[in-house]
């Protein structure tokens, strides 16, 4: 799953995407690692999935890599802080997206409604958590920082 802004999508272009493909198979079990064959698949992934982390570390999106299945959870406007939240999203425009990150992969540029969710909260930062509840909550306020943590593998919803 992936969240971001919609103005943040016309930035999105072949190259980001490529970097994406890449960050979503950290094993090297695609045929990507066809693209290199002189390589270790490490040292490739770590180079050519570097702009899409800066992408998503700048604040621009936020990705969960979720195993594959079916999932159900909310995206929550809260007042409570989250504090601890490694991950913090700018929405320019306040149109949140959240897309499943195969559909942005396949689809793009041309993501159908069907494909994802669209919130209109109040523009600005926003702190983000997921490990709350098996929801993803968002808390409006100002980072301390200017680079993030917006890239999270670990997270399997309740």
């Amino acid at each position: 799953m992936i969240l971001l802004d919609s103005s943040y999508v016309e930035t999105i272009n072949d190259e980001l995407l490529y970097s994406f493909d890449i960050l979503l198979d950290s094993d090297g079990r695609t045929e990507l690692i066809y693209d290199f064959p002189s390589e270790p698949w490490k040292v490739t992934w770590k180079r050519e999935s570097a702009a899409f982390q800066y992408f998503c570390n700048s604040g621009k999106a936020v990705l969960f890599l979720l195993p594959d299945g079916e999932y159900q959870c909310d995206i929550v406007v809260t007042q409570q802080d989250l504090a601890n939240a490694p991950a913090w999203l700018h929405l320019p425009t306040g149109n949140l997206l959240a897309v499943p990150a195969s559909e942005l992969i396949q689809y793009f540029p041309e993501l159908e409604t069907d494909m994802l969710v669209e919130i209109e909260v109040e523009s600005g930062w926003y702190n983000i958590s997921h490990l709350i509840k098996g929801n993803i909550q968002c808390f409006k306020g100002t980072p301390q920082a200017t680079s993030f943590r917006n890239v999270h593998w670990d997270w399997t919803p309740n």
